[in-house]
């Protein structure tokens, strides 16, 4: 069971953080996705967050999606990201047109 004081859903720990969006991916994990704070992957043991201080352009997570071949798209205020191997790539206008 998730504790959603770990998530840093608490008054104190982060006021304003808000989960948006949730979901379940092919390896059973959950990611959360949060008004103007991060995304947050839990694995079932723990969690593991990406915010703009290690990569995630905006903060403000509006959808998850994971594809086929494994990616998660993460759409943000800002935009849409892919998630590929770690590495979070910016799908700019006309990125599916190359």
């Amino acid at each position: 069971m998730i504790n959603p004081l770990d998530l840093g859903l608490n008054a104190s720990a982060s006021a304003g953080e808000y989960v948006v969006t949730i979901f379940e991916d092919s390896k059973k994990r959950i990611w959360f996705g949060t008004l103007g704070k991060r995304l947050a992957l839990f694995d079932g043991k723990e969690f593991r967050y990406y915010t703009e201080e290690n990569g995630l352009p905006y903060n403000h997570v509006v959808s998850i999606e994971e594809d086929r071949n494994g990616n998660f798209w993460i759409r943000c205020s800002g935009g849409l990201f892919k998630l590929e191997n770690k590495t979070i790539i910016n799908c700019p206008v006309g990125y599916f047109l190359t």
